[in-house]
């Protein structure tokens, strides 16, 4: 077993819950790891130095442009505090500019495309031996002076298979809510949860969740969320989801609103 600190450098105004690293953490906890989560602003970077966060086995952050100054100021700050710490950068900007990233950062691995399956199969090479990197789709990494860059990883053909985030690691009733999809189950309850159901893979490409994994969950008020540049073809898609949930027993209303941008 790993002890893994997950980071989500904020500085950004918008307060939500970073759905996709809520995920690796669940994945990463299912596999039997113990997880850290922080979700700090630059207010918070004192945290850094508290020795439960220096003597982790790995460091993962999440990256996407705006954040990348407040990323280095987190990498340079725990780099500082233990040099040999292994730190990993994953999310949008590191999966476009990866070869870059690894070469401007002090950081030893990039994770491009989906991190679920290639953060966990890391974690066991790091815990095993580093023999076993070049075998990692999805892995950027450092040997001697040499940058290799591994193959990408097949996208996960099914989210069923994937644990909901891990909104236990953090204080969620601090975030704000957004509403794509609002679910009314029978059994109302005053908590609302956030689930992945879409993710974009290409313009005309996602992931899509099972009906029957969204409605297993304990019921209450569901906020759902569509993690996709929306397209005409994944409207239909997302509006063949919605027709199914209607008619699911323990559900009496489903409301729908797109908001974002759309490709057409």
């Amino acid at each position: 077993m790993a002890k893994i600190c997950l980071i989500y450098p904020r500085d950004l105004n918008m307060h939500f819950f970073p759905i996709g690293l809520g995920y690796i953490a669940a994945f990463l906890k299912e596999k039997g790891h113990q997880v850290i989560f922080l979700d700090i602003s630059k207010n918070d970077l004192p945290l850094l130095q508290n020795p439960q966060i220096v003597g982790c086995d790995l460091i993962g952050l999440s990256i996407t442009t705006p954040q990348l100054g407040l990323a280095e100021k987190v990498i340079n700050i725990l780099k500082g505090a233990r040099k040999e710490l292994p730190i990993v950068a994953g999310g949008v900007h590191p999966s476009f500019f990866k070869g870059q990233l690894i070469q401007d950062l002090n950081i030893d691995y990039v994770i491009y495309g989906e991190g679920e399956l290639t953060l966990n199969e890391l974690v066991n090479a790091l815990q095993q031996n580093k023999d076993h990197l070049s075998s990692i789709n999805g892995l950027v990494f450092k040997e001697e002076k040499e940058i290799i860059t591994n193959p990408p990883r097949e996208v996960i053909p099914d989210l069923d298979i994937l644990p909901f985030p891990a909104r236990d690691l953090v204080n969620f009733e601090s975030y704000l809510t957004t509403y794509q999809v609002n679910v009314t189950c029978k059994s109302q309850k005053e908590n609302q949860v956030r689930i992945l159901i879409m993710r974009n893979l290409t313009e005309d490409s996602i992931e899509v969740r099972s009906v029957k994994s969204i409605t297993s969950r304990e019921p209450g008020n569901i906020d759902i969320i569509a993690e996709i540049y929306a397209s005409s073809k994944q409207n239909e898609t997302i509006m063949r989801l919605i027709s199914a949930l209607s008619v699911e027993k323990d559900i009496v209303a489903v409301s729908w609103e797109i908001t974002g941008h759309n490709s057409d």
